[in-house]
């Protein structure tokens, strides 16, 4: 089987407001120069069990923390990537981030998804072993 070398990708990046998007949205820049990418969506999961202790925290019912995130990813997102494709920012708030990314990568085609995987940085690397696996 050979591969379609003019096929139009599309991607899945997820972030995580870590150092960690910068690198990734670095990394989609050189990838967006080499291969043709027709859509990026750019995704993060808050998970819901952590809403409910930031909500219980801040006791605020005006403070919509997904908006909050969704902004500031935007920004991040508006900073580092330079490449040309359309992209969107998905902000989801589910239990599982591993289910999520599965669902969302089906419901929108995503040929490729780049997740970072921590070393030194603050994270187990343990979602991306999940995703693997599903």
């Amino acid at each position: 089987m050979s591969a379609d070398v003019n096929k139009e990708l599309r991607l899945m990046v997820a972030l995580d407001l870590s150092k960690m998007d910068k690198l990734l949205l670095e990394y989609v820049n050189y990838l967006s120069a080499i291969w043709r990418i027709s859509h990026i969506d750019f995704i993060h999961n808050v998970k819901q069990t952590e809403l409910h202790n930031i909500y219980a925290e801040i006791a605020d019912e005006k403070i919509n923390i997904e908006n909050l995130i969704e902004k500031e990813l935007n920004r991040e997102v508006d900073k580092w990537y330079k490449g040309n494709s359309t992209h969107e920012v998905i902000v989801t708030s589910e239990h599982y981030t591993e289910s999520v990314f599965s669902k969302m990568a089906k419901m929108h085609n995503i040929d490729i998804m780049l997740v970072g995987k921590k070393g030194k940085l603050k994270g187990t690397g343990a979602m991306t072993q999940k995703l693997v696996r599903m």
